[in-house]
């Protein structure tokens, strides 16, 4: 699938050429202020997909990714018994694999 051209733009757009993955990303965001992400690991990811433009699966493996990443960490503090830093990474990954299906359609 090709992305969507927005035709012109007066919002950050982090794909210029991807109005669904620019509003996707922006939408990552704005849930940074309450933890659901980090925009260093949102701008890690989105770099990955700069050359995978409108392929929602590569998307999707690409969130997933990151999602199972954070998941391992989570799981490595709570074995530490670090459980609110373990939450955290739980809260993030669960977000990702979240916005990761965002795109899915079968």
């Amino acid at each position: 699938m090709n992305g969507i051209k927005p035709k012109t733009t007066e919002w950050f757009t982090y794909f210029p050429d991807d109005y669904r993955w620019s509003a996707a990303i922006g939408g990552m965001l704005g849930t940074s202020v309450v933890g659901a992400s980090d925009m260093g690991e949102i701008d890690r990811t989105a770099r990955k997909l700069s050359n995978k433009l409108g392929d929602d699966e590569a998307w999707f493996f690409a969130w997933k990714g990151l999602g199972d990443e954070l998941k391992a960490r989570a799981e490595s503090s709570e074995e530490k018994g670090h459980n609110i830093t373990a939450a955290l990474f739980h809260l993030r990954a669960s977000c990702y694999y979240q916005w990761g299906e965002r795109f899915r359609t079968a």
